[in-house]
C-alpha cells in the first residue's frame, strides 16, 4: 500500500458519462477514489457535504480524522484487488470544521474506469442515533399510554401452554409487577366472577380453535383487595400452526368498569324514559338527512297509526300522511329550521289510513353529528283532544270557526276577496294600488320606466241591459282572458270597475311597442264572440300614459292614463290615445314589442 501522498495525480481515474449519471443518482453522499486514495469523482450530495467544488486531485484523507486514514487506505487497496467484496467501517468525518460519526460503505467498481477504483458512500450515524432516541421516546409514550388507559398486554403460546403477562397487565389486576413467580391459568380463572366463568371458558376454547368471532368479550374480575372490575379482552392470532389453528395469541385487557357503570346508568335512565314516553303517548324519532336513515320508536308508530313492521323512509312515510292543506307549510318550515340548525316547533294534521284526521304537536332539534351529517331528533304527540277543546273556545269567539280546516279556508277566501276580483280572477283595485306603491319604491324605476293602460269596454252596457247580467259577466270574463293572452308575465292586469281594466307594464315605454300592444287588444276585443248562443260584439277604448323621466310617479300615471282614455272615447271610441304632457319631450324608442 502506497503511503499517504503529498501531491495528486494530474490524470485521475474518471467515470464515463453513463456512470456519472448513475453516481449522481445515489441516495447517499458518494465519491470515487483511485488506488492512491485520490478523489476522481463525486455526486452532488458529497460536493455539498464536503465542499468539493474542485474535487479532482483531493485525497480522501483530507475528509476524515487522521487516526482513521491509514486503515481506510489499506481497505481501499484490498477492495481494488477484490472488487466483488464490500467493506464497512465507522470513521470520524470532517464537515464544516466539525467531526461527525459516519459509516463508510466501500465497494470496488472497475467497470467504466480507466483503472481500478473504489466507490465510497457516507452514511450519517447521527440520523440513526436520532431515530433510536425517538424510538425510545415512542416506546416510553406507548407504555405511559397503556398505563393511563388501564390496558394490560398478555401473550399465550399454545405449543408450550406458556403465558406472558406484561407489568401493565399485573397492575390492572392489582398484582405486584415485581413478582417473578409465573401466573397460572387456574389462578386467572379463579378471579373471574362465578356468573361469567363458563362464558369466558367457552370463548377461550373457541378462540384457541380459531373462531375469530370470540376475539372480543368482557367479564367481571375480583382484585386482591376484594373489589370487582369489568375487563374487556381483545385478542389476535399472530402465529398459526401446521394444522391452521392458532399457535400464538396476543391480547389486551382493558378496565371498562367506568364504561359499564355509565352503561348501567344509561340503561336505568332509558327504562325510566321508556315508561314516561309510554305513559304520555309521546313518540320519538331520529333521522339522518345525509344518509337517509330514520328510526322510529314504538310510540312514534302508535302516534302516526303506522304498523311497526312498516319500512320507514325519509320523504315517504311521514310526508305521505301529512294533511294536504298542511304539507307544504310543514315541509317548508322543516327545511328552513334544518338549514339554520334551529329548533323546530310545529303543530299540524295527519290523515290516518282510515281517513281520520289527527292533530300532532312536534318538537325537534336539528344538529350536525361528529361525521358532519345533518341529523334531526324529535318527539311527536297527539293533541287532537286539546285541539278540539281549543276549537270550542275559538268557536265561542267566532261563529265562522267550526274546525281548523274551515278557518284556513275562510282565511284563504278572505285573502282572495281582498286582492282578487271574484268574477275575472284578476287582481282588483286594492291589489293594483299595492303594486303601484311597490313599483314607486323601486330604486331603479327611473332607468326602467313603465306604462299604464286604462281600458274601458265599449258597448258593454248595451250587452248587459239587452241580454242580462249573466251574459255580461261572461263578457267580462272573456275580456280578462284577452288581457292575459296579450300581456307579459311581468305585467299586471287588474279589473278596477264594472267594465274598466288597468294594465301596468314595467319597463315598456316604446311608443311603437305600446301602439302594437294596444292595437292587438282592441282587435281581439272587437271580434264577435258567441256567449250562450248569443253573438256579442264588443270593443274597447284605451288610454296610455308613459313614465320615463327621473321624477315620474307611477300612481300619477294612472290619472294620466284616465285622461288619455277620456280623449279616446271623445274621438269615437274603439281606439287608443297617448297622454303626452310635453309633446316635445323625447320618448325612448328602443324597447321591442312585448309580443314579438
Amino acid at each position: 500500500m502506497a503511503p499517504h501522498p503529498t501531491s495528486f495525480s494530474e490524470s485521475p481515474t474518471t467515470l464515463n458519462q453513463h456512470d456519472r449519471a448513475w453516481l449522481r443518482a445515489l441516495p447517499l453522499p458518494s465519491i470515487v477514489v483511485d488506488t492512491t486514495g485520490r478523489i476522481t469523482d463525486a455526486n452532488g450530495l458529497a460536493v455539498d457535504l464536503f465542499g468539493l467544488d474542485d474535487h479532482h486531485g483531493r485525497h480522501v484523507g483530507a475528509l476524515i480524522q487522521t487516526d482513521d486514514i491509514s486503515s481506510l487506505l489499506t481497505q481501499i487497496d484490498l477492495l481494488q484487488q477484490a472488487p466483488e467484496t464490500i467493506g464497512v467501517r465507522d470513521v470520524a468525518v470532517k464537515t464544516g470544521g466539525d467531526l461527525r460519526q459516519y459509516r463508510l460503505h466501500l465497494k470496488g467498481v472497475p467497470d467504466g474506469f480507466d483503472t481500478p477504483a473504489v466507490l465510497v458512500q457516507f452514511q450519517d450515524l447521527s440520523d440513526i442515533a436520532a431515530r433510536e432516541t425517538e424510538l425510545l421516546r415512542t416506546l416510553s409514550r406507548w407504555n405511559l399510554a397503556l398505563s393511563n388507559a388501564k390496558t394490560g398486554i398478555w401473550e399465550f403460546d399454545l405449543h408450550s401452554n406458556a403465558s406472558v403477562y406484561a407489568d401493565s397487565w399485573k397492575k390492572l389486576r392489582g398484582l405486584d409487577p415485581a413478582e417473578t413467580l409465573p401466573i397460572t391459568l387456574p389462578e386467572v380463572l379463579e378471579a373471574i366472577h362465578p356468573d361469567d366463568i363458563d362464558r369466558v371458558l367457552d370463548m377461550v376454547m373457541r378462540q384457541r380453535d380459531g373462531d375469530e368471532s370470540c376475539n372480543v368479550y368482557d367479564y367481571r374480575m375480583r382484585k386482591p383487595d376484594g373489589s370487582w372490575i369489568w375487563i374487556e379482552c381483545r385478542s389476535s392470532t399472530v402465529e398459526w400452526g401446521p394444522d391452521g389453528k392458532p399457535a400464538r395469541i396476543i391480547g389486551t385487557d382493558i378496565d371498562i368498569t367506568e364504561r359499564k357503570h355509565a352503561e348501567e346508568t344509561l340503561e336505568r335512565l332509558s327504562r325510566r324514559l321508556s315508561v314516561a314516553l309510554e305513559a304520555s303517548g309521546i313518540g320519538v324519532f331520529e333521522a339522518n338527512l345525509t344518509t337517509g336513515e330514520v328510526e322510529w320508536d314504538k310510540g312514534q308508530f302508535r302516534v302516526f297509526g303506522v304498523p311497526e313492521t312498516h319500512d320507514v323512509k325519509i320523504g315517504e312515510t311521514w310526508e305521505r300522511i301529512l294533511h294536504p292543506e298542511d304539507r307544504e307549510r310543514v315541509l317548508s318550515k322543516v327545511d328552513h329550521d334544518l338549514a339554520l340548525l334551529q329548533p323546530n316547533y310545529d303543530e299540524y294534521r295527519i290523515v290516518l289510513s282510515n281517513g281520520e284526521v289527527r292533530h300532532i304537536c312536534c318538537h325537534a332539534l336539528p344538529f350536525l353529528d361528529s361525521n358532519g351529517h345533518r341529523r334531526m331528533i324529535g318527539a311527536n304527540w297527539d293533541v287532537t283532544d286539546d285541539r278540539r277543546l281549543r276549537k270550542a273556545i275559538e268557536e265561542a269567539h267566532s261563529l265562522t270557526e267550526a274546525r281548523n280546516r274551515e278557518l284556513e279556508a275562510a282565511k284563504a277566501a278572505i285573502e282572495r276577496v281582498a286582492l282578487l276580483d271574484p268574477l275575472t280572477n284578476l287582481p282588483n283595485r286594492r291589489s293594483l294600488d299595492n303594486e303601484l306603491a311597490r313599483i314607486a319604491a323601486m330604486p331603479d324605476l327611473a332607468q326602467i320606466g313603465m306604462s299604464v293602460l286604462h281600458i274601458d269596454l265599449d258597448r258593454f252596457k248595451q250587452i248587459n241591459d239587452t241580454h242580462g247580467h249573466h251574459v255580461g259577466d261572461l263578457v267580462l270574463t272573456h275580456a280578462a282572458t284577452i288581457l292575459r293572452e296579450n300581456t307579459r308575465s311581468a305585467d299586471l292586469s287588474a279589473r278596477v270597475g264594472g267594465d274598466e281594466f288597468v294594465l301596468l307594464a314595467p319597463g315598456l315605454t316604446n311608443l311603437d311597442a305600446l301602439s302594437s300592444l294596444a292595437g292587438r287588444i282592441i282587435e281581439a276585443m272587437r271580434k264577435p264572440v258567441l256567449i250562450d248562443t248569443i253573438e256579442c260584439c264588443l270593443g274597447c277604448s284605451i288610454g296610455i300614459a308613459i313614465g320615463h323621466r327621473t321624477d315620474f310617479d307611477p300612481r300619477h300615471l294612472l290619472l294620466n292614463a284616465d285622461i288619455a282614455l277620456y280623449k279616446a272615447k271623445n274621438q269615437g271610441r274603439d281606439r287608443f290615445e297617448f297622454f303626452i304632457e310635453d309633446p316635445h319631450a323625447p320618448i325612448p324608442q328602443d324597447q321591442p314589442d312585448p309580443a314579438q
